[in-house]
């Protein structure tokens, strides 16, 4: 955006500077209006686009099916059409939804794959053209609904029919193909970090505190890195009822992000809600909230090509409909339409003004209590009042009754409780270390249109509160360390059931031939399977049962027990000791044996987050053996038996997700012998194997943290918690400017109460530009306390 657009912006931005209810008509000074214009530089504005997704489905029998994210999709879709925006909207209204968004129904398509794909070539053509004829293009991206990740530990966002929209989808398909200047991507769904999950590297074991880093590293590193121009907004509620509120029919992040993007987020009044803005003014809404089970976890990453790229610019807010909030109108508010649905809400720090966009339309605005947030007071802003809006002049009346109930009074007692200010906005950035707006502090011009020549003309310049010498009267922001009640702040791993088979092998490639006499014998000398179309070197099967850990599919255990069995067996023949007289009665001449194990054991696998980990373990338990020796003239001898064992191991185990895998291990067993007697030798199934084989995974229900260094460090854990102490300025006296008298017969305003009035030479001004301007005091400067009114 070049400097003369920025300009621009500031420029109809003027609107907002009204400082108090003083201010006798919205965009209307006291006193004579100077002739001094300024012809605005026309620029084109952006091309907006946006593709708006709401899916109340889910593919998943233990998620609910969502109530109200078509409600979300629409009112995103709303305002964006209010921006002039191409919008595609995706969504199936349900009946209530139908006779709130009447107007949408027709223009909305089913959210399936094959209608996404459609909408998608739509917006491309659009996007095209309009970068061909020069312009700048900004897409959105919305998406409200369930968000999981599959077996193979792919992250996707549920569509209808049982379609979806893949991670792959949406960076290789939509971003890899947008010609956006810049696309802004805005997910709302229960588990929406899944969506960003990539095979073996995310690590969804933190908390709060450090939820947004996490996944702004993990954007960078892996998907966003190679789409600087595109900034992702990401917010996570694992409790389904604290993600919807039927009080806002809406999602809660939606509602809060609406809110800031009306304008409840600027922190500067330039017009434009950067990235920064946005996610100090969600973290403020959301900061009251003391369950930690119904506070919302949202990530925020800004484009990396340009940080301070907005994600929506109000041009000509001069032209628009928006209620002002002068510096001395703290408090908190809501506003609904007549249709019922809410608009926005905010918490206004005092000091400096704010605003909100208005719809066309009645709207009702509500006052709220701060301390339960229940209302005490109400107005109706009518159709038919347009323009700049100021708060300061509508009369409240007694609020009709306030329904309640237990989640209404957790969710409405602590949403928007902290109030947003430069003081919450500044500890905000500076903890998320995200690049502040280049100027923060409120400084507009308050402009009007010569009814002659339709230019753009300054009547009045107003400043914010100059910074205090004592920096006790200004607002202060706390960091405060608190700890993190471990019962709520975090989703305990599950427990996963392992199950794996795998092939035995005997690497030593023995013979099978034992010259006698030999007195001991060990498994390692003995091939395994005889020649009836098995390898030798094929002893047996290894079968294990697992228990382990895993919050996710992706998050890897570090230790896993296991129960292992199998079987196993071997065959050898003998030579006798004397070649020439050969076999002596009863000698033996064969060996065959067979073995079942029942050993338990456990491994230690790292690192934890590689897909790829070496691990060792150990193993006890018993042998159940049977030999059967054939002698030389004589009957066989049969032996069975149990006899314990120790086994050491180690491998490479292959994780494709915690689901399937693949493992290779070498295993040294020492096993106790069965004693034959003198005649025959001893036997022990003592050996090294090899062993291959695939792992298989279940999650089957809550578990605790696989080890208790692990859950010490999980209690210990501490959130940052950014904690806004609001102490009000003394008044400050600014100086408003007003150039020379009014015409005769002007009617005397009732002027503001004043601390004192510099008296000056009136000077000689043009002809007025309102058709009854209002007569100023005989002086060219006046002093208003801008705290009057409050």
């Amino acid at each position: 955006m070049n400097a003369v657009t920025h300009a621009l912006l500031l420029m109809v931005a003027g609107a907002l500077a009204l400082l108090g209810p003083q201010a006798a008509h919205a965009g209307r000074p006291e006193g004579p209006l100077p002739l001094a214009a300024v012809a605005p530089t026309v620029v084109a504005e952006p091309a907006r686009f946006a593709l708006v997704i709401g899916s109340n489905e889910t593919t998943s029998k233990e998620q609910k099916p969502l109530r109200f994210a078509d409600d979300d999709a629409a009112r995103i879709a709303e305002l964006w059409r209010e921006l002039g925006a191409e919008v595609e909207l995706l969504t199936v209204f349900d009946q209530a939804s139908q006779a709130r968004f009447s107007g949408l129904v027709k223009s909305s398509q089913q959210p399936t794959k094959s209608k996404l794909d459609a909408a998608w070539a739509r917006l491309l053509t659009k996007m095209d053209a309009a970068a061909a004829a020069g312009r700048e293009v900004e897409l959105l991206i919305y998406y409200a609904g369930h968000g999981d990740v599959g077996p193979d530990g792919q992250g996707f966002l549920t569509l209808a029919n049982g379609d979806t929209l893949t991670r792959h989808d949406l960076f290789s398909k939509l971003l890899g193909a947008s010609p956006a200047d810049h696309n802004h991507v805005i997910v709302d769904a229960c588990r929406s970090e899944q969506f960003v999950l990539s095979r073996g590297e995310w690590q969804p074991d933190h908390g709060p505190a450090d939820y947004g880093d996490s996944i702004r590293e993990y954007l960078d590193g892996n998907h966003l890195g190679a789409h600087p121009n595109t900034g992702v907004v990401l917010a996570h509620s694992a409790d389904q009822q604290t993600h919807e509120w039927e009080r806002w029919e809406g999602g809660i992040f939606t509602h809060q992000l609406l809110s800031g993007l009306r304008g409840g987020a600027d922190i500067n009044g330039d017009g434009r809600i950067e990235y920064s803005e946005l996610g100090a003014f969600v973290s403020a809404a959301n900061s009251g909230v003391g369950d930690t089970r119904a506070r919302l976890e949202v990530a925020v990453r800004p484009p990396r090509g340009d940080e301070r790229a907005p994600l929506l610019v109000h041009e000509r807010i001069t032209d628009q409909r928006v209620l002002l909030f002068a510096g001395g109108d703290s408090g908190r508010y809501s506003l609904e339409d007549a249709r019922g649905v809410r608009l926005a809400d905010l918490n206004h720090a005092s000091g400096q003004p704010a605003y909100l966009r208005l719809p066309s339309g009645a709207v009702f605005l509500y006052r709220h209590a701060r301390a339960d947030g229940s209302r005490d007071g109400e107005v109706k802003i009518a159709a038919n009042e347009t323009g700049v809006v100021a708060l300061g002049r509508l009369e409240f009346h007694e609020p009709q009754s306030d329904a309640r109930g237990p989640l209404d009074d957790a969710l409405r007692t602590g949403l928007f409780k902290v109030a947003y200010g430069p003081g919450y906005y500044a500890g905000y950035t500076d903890q998320e270390q995200l690049l502040a707006v280049a100027d923060p502090d409120w400084e507009v011009h308050v402009w009007q249109r010569d009814p002659q020549t339709g230019e753009l003309v300054e009547v009045a310049r107003v400043t914010g509160e100059d910074p205090a010498d004592d920096a006790s009267k200004t607002e202060t922001v706390i960091i405060e360390e608190v700890e993190v009640d471990p019962e709520w702040s975090w989703d305990w791993d599950r427990t996963w059931l392992s199950f794996a088979v795998g092939a035995e092998f005997n690497v030593l490639a023995p013979t099978g031939r034992i010259q006698l006499p030999d007195a001991r014998i060990k498994a390692n000398e003995l091939p395994g399977f005889d020649d009836k179309g098995f390898p030798s070197a094929l002893r047996g099967v290894d079968v294990r049962v697992g228990a382990f850990s895993g919050r996710t599919p992706t998050r890897y255990p570090v230790v896993e027990g296991f129960f292992r069995t199998g079987y196993t067996e071997g065959h050898a023949s003998f030579i006798p000791s004397d070649d020439v007289d050969g076999f002596d009665r009863g000698d033996a001449m064969q060996l065959d044996y067979l073995t079942v194990p029942l050993f338990f054991g456990g491994n230690i696998y790292f690192p934890r987050k590689w897909p790829v980990r070496p691990y060792g373990g150990l193993g006890a338990g018993f042998d159940v053996m049977r030999l059967r020796y054939a002698r030389h003239d004589a009957d066989d001898y049969v032996a069975a038996g149990l006899r314990i064992g120790f086994e050491l191991h180690g491998g490479i185990d292959v994780r494709i997700t915690n689901y399937f895998g693949l493992f290779g291990e070498v295993r040294q067993l020492w096993s106790a012998r069965i004693k034959t007697g003198a005649a025959l030798p001893d036997f022990g199934n003592t050996g090294f194997s090899v062993i291959s084989g695939l792992k298989f995974g279940i999650p089957v229900g809550p578990g605790a943290a696989a080890t208790q260094r692990e859950a010490e460090r999980r209690r210990d854990h501490k959130l940052r918690v950014v904690k806004h102490v609001e102490t009000k300025p003394a008044p400050k006296v600014h100086t408003i400017v007003v150039p020379g008298p009014a015409p005769a017969g002007a009617p005397a305003p009732v002027a503001p109460p004043a601390p004192a009035v510099e008296v000056t030479a009136p000077a000689p001004t043009p002809a007025p530009i309102e058709p009854q301007p209002v007569a100023p005091p005989p002086s060219g400067a006046i002093e208003v306390d801008p705290s009057a009114g409050q």
